[in-house]
């Protein structure tokens, strides 16, 4: 049912998705089968993208990493973590859990 309901907004707006980040944002609680149907509905390259490169991208650092930084405890957490993330997709930094760390931590490109 989830898929149904995400497809018909997936399918205009996955050609938005200019970069992969964007892309995260768009698809973010769309089922893969959403995803998929979507794809083969309207734009296939940004849909096969997703399920087969972007969405297994993952932060080597995690929120452990952030709190022993100093980061409280808290949503700030996972809106770091989040920003590191989405620079990771675009390929802002580095693969490197430093380069995520500094990312995470406002060192890094913004």
């Amino acid at each position: 049912m989830a898929a149904a309901v995400a497809v018909p907004r997936l399918v205009p707006e996955l050609d938005t998705a200019a970069r992969p980040s964007r892309l995260r944002a768009l698809v973010a609680g769309a089922p893969i089968e959403g995803v998929a149907i979507a794809g083969a509905l309207g734009p296939r390259i940004p849909a096969y993208e997703w399920m087969w490169k972007w969405r297994h991208v993952r932060l080597q650092i995690t929120g452990d990493d952030l709190l022993a930084a100093g980061v409280p405890a808290g949503p700030e957490v996972g809106r770091r973590l989040a920003v590191a993330l989405d620079q990771r997709l675009d390929g802002e930094i580095g693969e490197d859990r430093e380069s995520e760390l500094a990312a995470a931590l406002g060192d890094g490109p913004t």
